[in-house]
């Protein structure tokens, strides 16, 4: 199953109203070193971890999307 296809097709027919990112690190060893390796388990989602560091979500978003381990 194509998943961007699926969450564009309930995104353009209303059944999604709100896509949510979980970031996970994908390298266990980066889990202790990296400061945010604690929130990046798949388990917090970007509005959390954002409430948690005190950032906002488009920096939290670009600083995922930039680092390769995540």
């Amino acid at each position: 199953m194509d998943e961007r296809n699926l969450a564009l097709y309930g995104l353009a027919n209303g059944y999604i109203r709100q896509l949510r990112k979980y970031p996970v690190v994908l390298i266990e060893k980066y889990v202790e070193k990296k400061y945010m390796g604690n929130y990046y388990n798949g388990l917090n989602s970007l509005n959390i971890i954002s409430c948690f560091t005190n950032s906002d979500v488009f920096h939290s978003d670009e600083e995922i999307e930039r680092d390769i381990r995540i």
